[in-house]
């Protein structure tokens, strides 16, 4: 009962004191921390949180319940003063200048030095404005965090506030509520100032750009320009093979340390798989296989480390490479074809170098992880060495650790040297690039624009391409589809005609066959060839040769309602090829009189050409149902029957022997035992003794056959004329039994030359 009313005394007691001395202090009011208040604002909230302070220690002091969180309250409130103060400076301080100034351009034309001096200026901005929009992001995701924070505890330090009297979590609430305002506030300050150096760094990266291009647009560039670019190409290729030599060296030291560290370090492990050691021997096996451990680990960095130093010497060389090229491209040195694989070798360059900056910046990350790893190792073990005792033999392992984190921090520096130079390369190739293409010609452009933009161009033609049109069954039919088998039939076509005509060649000229059997013969092979290729497309395609035969019976019926001269002719065009009734060369007459000589024979129709010129082009039904007259069937040889006439009186066989003679003197007579030179007399005419003239030609030398009478008639003339014969003409005598007397009247004027009357004439 004694203890009760203590307890009941003291909280008594200490409502009593809080409501006595505690001052009054409430959340800041961010509203009022904008414009001219914003400073008395935080001066009267310094003010308060020292009272604060001032009182949480007093009151320390007179209880001895709740210290813990009292303490806590007291510290923040403590924190806060120190707080705010900061955040009066940073209201009241100046905003930082940008430290980047572009410089003074001179008028026109530009040195190279100059360009190269704008570029730089134009990449820290690039790579400073980088940076602030990252912080930028940061610092947004952390206001969000303190704002959501700011009204979790503003909601607490309400409902503790409702409670008489507060309890001393009240305090703690209100410094953690005030502390969070105060940073959200510094941090909103350090964000209004980080948007503006960002609006100003866009503004002079834009400025930048603007000058750069004009600088571009008019350098003059020199011989010695190029001459320098060129000794910096030397210097750096000469730099590289030195130090790939040293980097090879290093690397076979190290791997030769290396071993004698596995093979110390597998002695380590036998000695500790023996039986009856000690724990203190095992923890000293332990210790000093780790210590071997770091020990290759620390050969690996060193390895990378060596590595980037060559890596480095690698884009040195990379830069003056680049720079000397551009300047050659720029000075019209290398031609067109030069300068457009110059902008596509070095866009490919660009692209290397962007996913190897990537690379390096993972490769940095990882070490900082690793880093903070060893570094937290060392601090524990040397807080396990500073306790005395058994863990005094660790000092071998610390300094180990040690070793590997200089090595891990000579390693961070080369990797972030490295970055800083591939960033830098990476925009000042990219900016070069892009000031070419603006300068480069209209093919240039349309090169790379195609080389830019081949992949999404690719992309949007097999859309287009493989788009489904149609489906037949389960075989989608798209544009591909079709364009493949265009493909396969025109390519297969083409190849079968060359085929057609090197094998009528071939058997014309090795082989001595007739043009019309070798016309058959390739004909033939050729329809054959063509359906093979047909079909060959169609399942290339991917349609089942099953479908083709349902199209075919399909086929048949149409044939036989509507394309039965369609089947007819084709037939026909079969029967002709294989019976070779008639073939290309042949000399035809068809019943309507049409003669000519037959060019072509396909598998349709028949190509005739006549004497006149005109090709006609007859179905094959009608050379193989009608009634044809060939000239040349089998062979050559025709008898030409050449009619004429001789006055009467002339002498018969002298006539006959004329004729004779006029024949052999026309070129196309061929005169032989078995094909003589005849004159038939046929017998006598009504104005004239009618003869016969019989030659024998061969048709294949000939063709014309009209042309070839008109040179006998020719030659019959001239020989009949210079030997006397005359070549009669009909004659026909008019007996007039009477005739009007006036006419008698008139014959008799015009026998006597006397003129007729003129009453006479009408």
């Amino acid at each position: 009962m004694k203890r009760f009313a203590l307890v009941f005394y003291t909280l008594f007691i200490w409502t009593i004191q809080v409501q006595a001395q505690a001052p009054a202090i409430t959340p800041l009011d961010l509203k009022t921390l904008k414009g001219e208040t914003a400073l008395q604002t935080i001066n009267n909230k310094i003010q308060e949180c020292q009272r604060m302070a001032n009182y949480l220690a007093d009151l320390l002091k007179k209880t001895t319940s709740n210290t813990d969180t009292l303490s806590q309250a007291l510290d923040l409130f403590q924190g806060v003063v120190y707080q705010l103060i900061n955040l009066k400076g940073e209201i009241s301080g100046p905003p930082e200048a940008l430290s980047i100034t572009l410089p003074t351009l001179p008028p026109p034309p530009y040195s190279v030095t100059l360009y190269q001096k704008l570029l730089e200026t134009y990449s820290t901005a690039v790579q400073r404005l980088e940076s602030l929009k990252r912080q930028a992001q940061l610092s947004k995701e952390e206001l969000g965090s303190l704002g959501s924070e700011i009204k979790d505890l503003t909601a607490q330090w309400l409902a503790l506030k409702k409670k008489a009297p507060p309890p001393p979590e009240y305090y703690l609430v209100l410094a953690q509520l005030i502390s969070s305002q105060a940073q959200y506030m510094s941090k909103s300050i350090k964000f209004s100032r980080m948007t503006q150096k960002i609006t100003k760094l866009n503004e002079l990266q834009t400025q930048a750009n603007q000058l750069l291009e004009k600088v571009f647009a008019h350098l003059k560039l020199e011989s010695k320009d190029l001459k320098g670019a060129q000794q910096r190409f030397e210097m750096s290729q000469k730099n590289l093979n030195k130090i790939h030599n040293q980097v090879r060296q290093e690397l076979t030291r190290l791997n030769r340390q290396a071993a004698l560290l596995e093979v110390k370090k597998r002695r380590i492990v036998q000695q500790f798989q023996q039986s009856g050691l000690s724990e203190q021997t095992k923890r000293t096996l332990q210790r000093e296989k780790e210590r071997l451990e770091i020990l290759l680990e620390e050969t690996q960095l060193l390895r990378k480390l060596a590595s980037q130093k060559e890596e480095r010497a690698l884009l040195d060389f990379t830069e003056a490479s680049f720079q000397l090229q551009w300047l050659k491209c720029y000075m019209g040195i290398c031609s067109k074809k030069e300068k457009i694989e110059y902008l596509e070798r070095w866009k490919e360059e660009l692209r290397k170098l962007r996913e190897e900056l990537k690379s390096t910046k993972i490769d940095f990350n990882r070490l900082q992880t690793t880093s903070e790893i060893i570094n937290n190792k060392v601090i524990s073990l040397e807080q396990a060495r500073s306790s005395g005792g058994k863990e005094r033999a660790n000092k071998a392992l610390v300094e180990a650790y040690k070793r590997i984190l200089r090595t891990l921090s000579a390693l961070s520096q080369v990797y972030q040297e490295n970055i800083n130079k591939e960033k830098n390369l990476v925009l000042v190739i990219g900016y070069t690039l892009d000031l070419f293409k603006k300068r480069a010609g209209g093919l240039e452009k349309l090169y790379t624009w195609f080389t830019e933009n081949k992949k999404a161009i690719s992309n949007k033609v097999k859309t287009i391409l493989y788009y489904p049109i149609w489906t037949t069954g389960q075989t989608p039919f798209t544009l591909a589809t079709i364009i493949k088998f265009l493909l396969i039939l025109i390519l297969g076509m083409g190849a079968v005609r060359l085929l057609r005509r090197k094998a009528s060649k071939i058997l014309v000229e090795q082989f001595s066959l007739s043009p019309g059997t070798v016309n058959s013969l390739t004909t033939l092979i050729y329809y054959v060839l063509v359906l093979i290729v047909s079909m060959v497309a169609l399942s290339a395609v991917g349609i089942d040769l099953k479908q083709v035969t349902i199209i075919l019976g399909a086929l048949g019926v149409g044939i036989g309602f509507g394309l039965q001269t369609i089947a007819n002719n084709f037939v026909s065009g079969i029967i002709l090829l294989t019976e070779r009734s008639i073939e290309a060369g042949d000399i035809v007459e068809l019943e309507d009189g049409t003669m000519g000589e037959v060019k072509r024979i396909s598998i349709r129709s028949t190509v005739i050409r006549t004497y006149d010129g005109l090709d006609i082009i007859v179905p094959n039904s009608e050379l193989v149902s009608g009634r044809v007259t060939t000239w040349t069937y089998e062979d050559d040889w025709r008898r030409l029957k050449i009619p004429f006439g001789v006055a009467y009186g002339s002498d018969p066989n002298r006539v006959a022997q004329l004729a004779k003679e006029a024949a052999r003197e026309v070129e196309n007579t061929i005169e032989d035992t078995s094909h003589p030179i005849e004159v038939w007399f046929q017998g006598f005419g009504a104005s004239s003794l009618d003869f016969t003239l019989m030659v024998w030609v061969r048709m294949s030398r000939l063709k014309i056959k009209t042309g070839l009478t008109s040179d006998y008639y020719f030659k019959l003339h001239e020989k009949l004329t210079q030997a006397g014969i005359e070549i009669p003409f009909p004659q026909q005598d008019i007996h007039i039994r009477s005739l009007h007397p006036q006419v008698l009247e008139g014959l008799k004027i015009l026998k006597n030359g006397e003129e007729k009357p003129t009453s006479q004439k009408r």
